[in-house]
């Protein structure tokens, strides 16, 4: 039986980027999918030009301005197909990307976890590597390590998963989808390649490159998590610094995160800066 994708792409302002992210998934070699564009009150021509765009596979819903993670939600609702790819409307799905998530699965039908790569700006792919596809019982330290990097753009996910640990945290809108993957990892097991699925390129129109209240980051939000698991809240401390290092200067906000870091993850960063410097010894890093 032929597997099925569903790729949901939020959108909002992103009309000079969304022909090119769409003209990257209809290019596919593999083609068994539809293509879900959630139009998240767009106040440019966003939606008009998927409109353009006369295949049927894409459906485009609308719905009001409600933020990144309520957009993704309401696709990955809305969707139709039990495989779930996730993109945003400013990244290009790379050559032959959806055929390897296929392969991923038809390799371990019982898995429902799946990660590839992501090309970052100014990235070169060896031509040379050795493309392989692995599974790892331990994926919280895989992230960790950096052997898998899961984040919108380069997984495909069984929607099971989202019914079982959760969908998107609406009330935040930066590093959303690293709460959601670390949620997601709690199911034990993750099929991994290294074959590059997808490339990022920043912009000027990110939300990563515009002011933003406090409270909707997920940092704001660990106190309230339900944390179990050293690794899994390892990782977020490793979410926290970051944040950390982003608000510095702003006085408040950083002697809040300071009381958090405080409070929940000392002791065990510097657990983790131990291990870290045994695997470089050990040539594990």
């Amino acid at each position: 039986m032929m597997i099925k994708l569903s790729i949901v792409i939020p959108l909002f302002n992103k009309e000079k980027q969304i022909l090119r992210t769409l003209d990257s998934v209809l290019g596919q070699s593999y083609t068994n999918f539809e293509v879900v564009v959630v139009n998240d009150g767009s106040t440019d021509n966003s939606g008009i030009l998927v409109e353009s765009i006369k295949d049927k596979r894409i459906r485009l819903l609308n719905k009001p301005n409600g933020g990144v993670s309520s957009a993704r939600n309401f696709g990955i609702k809305a969707a139709r197909n039990e495989w779930i790819v996730l993109l945003d409307a400013d990244d290009l799905l790379l050559q032959d990307a959806l055929q390897m998530m296929v392969e991923m699965i038809e390799k371990y039908p019982k898995e429902r976890y799946f990660s590839g790569r992501t090309l970052w700006a100014g990235e070169k792919i060896r031509k040379d590597r050795i493309v392989y596809i692995r599974k790892t019982y331990m994926p919280f330290f895989f992230i960790w390590l950096g052997k898998i990097d899961p984040a919108p753009r380069n997984v495909v996910i069984h929607r099971d998963l989202f019914e079982r640990f959760g969908y998107y945290d609406e009330r935040q809108s930066f590093f959303e989808d690293w709460d959601v993957s670390i949620r997601l990892a709690q199911y034990g097991c993750m099929v991994y390649t290294n074959f590059y699925l997808a490339k990022y390129t920043p912009n000027e129109n990110g939300l990563s490159q515009s002011s933003h209240p406090i409270t909707k980051e997920m940092a704001y939000y660990i106190p309230e998590f339900g944390i179990v698991g050293f690794w899994y809240k390892a990782l977020l401390f490793e979410n926290l610094r970051m944040t950390m290092s982003l608000w510095e200067g702003h006085s408040e906000e950083y002697i809040y995160y300071k009381q958090v870091e405080q409070e929940y993850f000392d002791w065990r960063f510097r657990t983790l800066h131990w291990l870290h410097q045994k695997m470089k010894r050990w040539n594990i890093l």
